[in-house]
């Protein structure tokens, strides 16, 4: 970018991974963070997003939790929200490929 002399202005939100050190050296790009909670104005359909993809993966997580009520009152296992990482990521998967265009 110095070579072709050419200046970029990035805007990213407040989050604490976008925060850049102090010593940082950015030739040709200017950082602007937005004000806190802008991501809510500027995107507004991230929110229910979220949301979607909240609500389908709690709805597996709850049925998994019923799926192991009689284990548990057995004995059998530990409790109901004791899932295998793999099995919760499979659960996130699902979840995020059944929310819709519409959502």
């Amino acid at each position: 970018m110095v070579v072709q002399d050419r200046k970029i202005l990035l805007l990213v939100d407040n989050a604490p991974p976008h925060m850049l050190l102090e010593e940082t050296l950015l030739t040709n790009v200017k950082l602007k963070m937005l004000p806190k909670n802008a991501t809510a104005y500027l995107q507004p359909q991230d929110a229910g997003i979220i949301a979607s993809f909240k609500a389908k993966y709690r709805k597996k997580q709850v049925q998994n939790a019923l799926d192991q009520i009689d284990a548990v009152m057995e004995g059998r296992q530990d409790g109901l929200f004791e899932v295998p990482l793999n099995e919760a990521m499979q659960w996130a998967k699902d979840a995020w490929a059944s929310v819709t265009p519409a959502t």
